[in-house]
């Protein structure tokens, strides 16, 4: 294309009205916004009530402190990598599904663990990976949106 000729605009203007909803993208809001409540859902039994299981466990104050920052740390190492993977070949699904399954199976183990350092290891894997979600939530929820103009996020 020459610089006379821009390519023509294909976004639907934002303050238009919606097209009438179909069966297919009113499922894909239903499926993301499930996607997104069942992708925080864990956080929001794991802020309030895993300090307070921690210290049912007889771990000391400064202890509770590392095991709740670290994870934090670990995400924003983590992150770019975990999250690049959906841009490399990885179907952001398969990501989804495989962080779930590890990160509750890390879950289910920490009662078991001995206190030290295999309780330390295995929340900051079992909590990287459970924060690694969250953005691959979003990919697929834009995904979707992109496949389908009608719809609107935010």
């Amino acid at each position: 294309m020459d610089s006379q000729n821009p390519p023509p605009d294909t976004r639907r203007d934002p303050s238009g009205p919606l097209p009438e909803p179909s069966a297919a993208p009113l499922r894909l809001v239903v499926e993301a916004s499930l996607l997104s409540a069942f992708a925080f859902l864990p956080l929001g039994f794991y802020q309030p009530f895993f300090p307070l299981w921690l210290s049912g466990q007889q771990f000391d104050a400064s202890t509770i402190g590392l095991l709740m920052a670290l994870p934090t740390v670990l995400r924003v190492l983590s992150a770019p990598t975990l999250s690049g993977l959906a841009d490399r070949h990885v179907p952001p699904r398969f990501l989804l599904m495989t962080f779930s399954a590890l990160s509750s199976l890390g879950w289910l183990i920490l009662d078991r663990l001995p206190h030290g350092i295999g309780v330390i290891v295995c929340v900051c894997l079992s909590t990287t990976l459970m924060l690694a979600m969250l953005p691959l939530c979003e990919v697929m929820t834009l995904d979707a949106i992109r496949a389908h103009a009608q719809l609107r996020y935010g």
